[in-house]
């Protein structure tokens, strides 16, 4: 056990440095389990499979700050694709009724995956946060931008009504018929593709700031380059006053 987490811990900062080869070792060692989680969290708009490719640009982006002290990299994995699945997903209203969900315990394992697809997404979403991830209240929240003081309070009593089914619900979702999972060969070529596409992009350059000890102050009309053109226009003045007065014109 020892070895292969030495193993791992090393993989992981080999791919943090953007060493291909190591990033296609994590990538094949948990595709399934980068899947099975997209796949329960998937809908008709957004499916398994851009979830998936999704989570790990994300993953291999965020490989510098892993720190194996404060997370295992399985944790740090799930946490990929949860926020790749929630990503641009918000809620104004939350819907406090959660309908037959005392009736999960007769859908057969196939029928799991098209009900929860059959579930408002926000409801969908709730329901797997809270029951399968165990998250709490404010972590459901702040994943799903749910500000409104009503709408937390709607929350709240739609994680109060799924708490007495979580173990129902889990049991549904680990119960799940193996997916049939894509080409590894082909999903990773095209990772690949992307990025080194991503990692072509120059870096963001922070915003300049500029201090007010930076910006020039404004011409003095008595200094500076206007100076000079204030003593032309007096000589200018004193040789016409000079030549009135010798009588050269009048």
């Amino acid at each position: 056990m020892a070895n292969t987490a030495i193993s791992l811990h090393a993989i992981v900062k080999r791919a943090a440095l953007r060493d291909k080869k190591a990033q296609e070792i994590l990538y094949r060692q948990y595709f399934p389990y980068v899947w099975e989680v997209a796949r329960r969290y998937s809908r008709p708009d957004r499916g398994t499979a851009g979830i998936a490719a999704d989570a790990f640009a994300d993953l291999f982006a965020s490989l510098p700050s892993f720190d194996p002290v404060h997370s295992g990299f399985k944790s740090f994995v799930k946490n990929k694709v949860i926020d790749s699945a929630l990503k641009g997903r918000s809620i104004t209203y939350v819907p406090t009724v959660l309908n037959l969900l005392k009736e999960w315990d007769r859908l057969v394992p196939a029928d799991t995956e098209k009900t929860l697809q059959a579930l408002p997404a926000g409801v969908q979403m709730i329901l797997l946060l809270s029951a399968v991830e165990g998250f709490s209240d404010e972590e459901i929240a702040a994943r799903l931008q749910v500000k409104e003081e009503k709408n937390r309070q709607e929350l709240a009593s739609l994680t109060r009504y799924i708490q007495p089914f979580r173990p129902l619900v889990l049991k549904k979702i680990q119960s799940l018929p193996p997916p049939s999972l894509p080409d590894l060969d082909a999903g990773w070529l095209s990772l690949k593709e992307r990025i080194e596409q991503q990692e072509a992009m120059p870096a963001p350059q922070p915003a300049l700031t500029i201090g007010a000890d930076a910006i020039p102050a404004p011409i003095d009309p008595v200094d500076g380059q206007w100076t000079g053109w204030a003593f032309l226009f007096i000589l200018i003045a004193a040789s016409l006053l000079m030549l009135y007065m010798a009588g050269i014109i009048r």
